[in-house]
């Protein structure tokens, strides 16, 4: 069983696809990391509302210049960083398909760069002026990028000449390259123009907000419990995918449900508020332990499977950021995109995290969590705050976390094991080579 799970394992790694989508993601992987911690810090530390900002009692000895200072600064390396993660994987993406096709691979990267670019090109509505956005549909979009320029590589490929890059190429060489490259720059440019002209019309028709607020309906209503794990399985598989779900675009503030919750609980110290199910709430709760798909649950699994210095020194530089639920490296460094190995318990522990958590409020063993917690809150004790400090949600909380780290344990150890194993396979081809 377990050769023939290698065998399929290294022909799906062997996918021309997967094969530039890890070579991205490692490329990509210190902006994703220098992204996470200055969002930790954005979100935590320069944040009113932010967990050690509170817990420090910042308020009474951080001067409002510092604040501000540092809050503008940190968001402007969280969006020149993590926001800007598709553009990057669109440039590296199509560099790289390019390359493995023997294409020029500079002009492609180029062409990646300029067809996003054109995806992110937003129409005035109302007299507004024209903007980019970095985000598709409120999500992340690295798999929109690598896809972009996985595409733009493919073009290159079948219409594009072969090249031989030199690092002493004189300017004419190079202006050569580039009248050869036109053509296809400008194709691909007036295909990403035509996508860019109907996602502008969706917006202007607010196709997309409305879809998402029926989305949040949905889950905050109160709706049958296999329509809240439906939004909790889009969730984790979109963040699979390198994006964002449902889950994580909403307001978890802004619902006429929670707000009927947290009156209730005001008004009579607790007790059965009317809606107690919430899917935002329970999702936020108990199935985000470190981010989507539990990563705090899979770093912890890996920390006791780790046996190379590379898999401890992932370990060290993702575990602040992890612990404040903050997961962009773990998804770029382990990595967990598109990984098949971290399909199953990315997607179904936090659903089964929702549904053990369901059936401790229908038994009252623990409250329904209403009560807003501070951003970056790290996630085991988000139902503890929530619940106004009930000591048996934090003790339900970390026995969930234990059972994910157990369910975790056999994927990671079986991740480990192939990529090992890939590792010799790709040391012996070179040596033959």
């Amino acid at each position: 069983m377990y050769k023939r799970l290698l065998r399929y394992s290294l022909a799906f790694r062997r996918l021309s696809f997967i094969r530039i989508v890890r070579r991205t993601l490692v490329a990509l992987f210190p902006i994703a990391l220098i992204g996470a911690v200055s969002r930790f810090i954005q979100l935590d530390v320069f944040n009113e509302n932010g967990f050690i900002y509170n817990i420090l009692f910042a308020y009474n000895w951080l001067p409002d210049n510092v604040l501000n200072a540092g809050r503008t600064i940190f968001t402007g390396l969280t969006n020149v960083s993590l926001g800007m993660t598709g553009l990057y994987a669109a440039m590296i993406a199509a560099k790289y398909t390019a390359r493995f096709h023997h294409r020029d691979d500079q002009m492609a990267g180029i062409t990646g760069i300029a067809a996003m670019l054109m995806l992110a090109f937003r129409y005035p509505s109302g007299g507004n002026e024209m903007s980019f956005e970095w985000r598709l549909f409120n999500g992340r979009m690295v798999f929109v990028g690598m896809l972009i320029g996985y595409l733009v590589g493919l073009v290159f490929k079948y219409f594009g000449q072969p090249v031989k890059l030199s690092g002493h190429e004189h300017v004419i060489t190079i202006q050569r390259r580039m009248f050869k490259a036109l053509k296809l720059m400008l194709a691909v440019i007036g295909v990403a123009l035509v996508i860019n002209t109907l996602i502008n019309l969706l917006v202007n028709f607010n196709v997309i907000a409305v879809a998402y607020g029926n989305l949040q309906d949905f889950s905050n209503g109160d709706q049958p419990a296999w329509i809240k794990a439906g939004l909790s399985f889009l969730t984790t598989f979109l963040e699979w995918l390198g994006m964002s779900g449902p889950y994580n675009v909403m307001n978890a503030t802004s619902s006429s449900a929670i707000n009927a919750n947290l009156a209730y609980a005001l008004a009579n110290h607790g007790g059965h508020v009317p809606y107690p199910y919430l899917g935002t709430t329970i999702y936020n709760s108990f199935g985000t332990f470190g981010g989507a798909g539990l990563c705090m649950a899979m770093l912890i699994a890996i920390a006791v499977e780790a046996q190379s210095v590379e898999d401890h020194q992932l370990i060290r530089w993702n575990m602040l950021p992890v612990l404040f639920n903050v997961n962009y490296g773990v998804l770029f460094g382990v990595p967990v995109i598109l990984n098949l190995f971290y399909f199953i318990p990315f997607f179904i522990l936090p659903v089964l995290n929702m549904m053990l958590a369901v059936g401790a409020i229908a038994l009252h063993i623990i409250p329904t969590p209403v009560y807003s917690v501070p951003s970056g809150t790290p996630g085991p004790l988000v139902a503890f705050l929530g619940t106004n400090g009930d000591w048996i949600a934090l003790i339900f909380s970390l026995l969930l976390l234990v059972v994910d780290v157990i369910c975790y344990l056999p994927f990671v150890r079986l991740a480990m094991q192939v990529e090992h194993e890939a590792q010799r396979v790709d040391r012996e081809a070179d040596a033959n080579a």
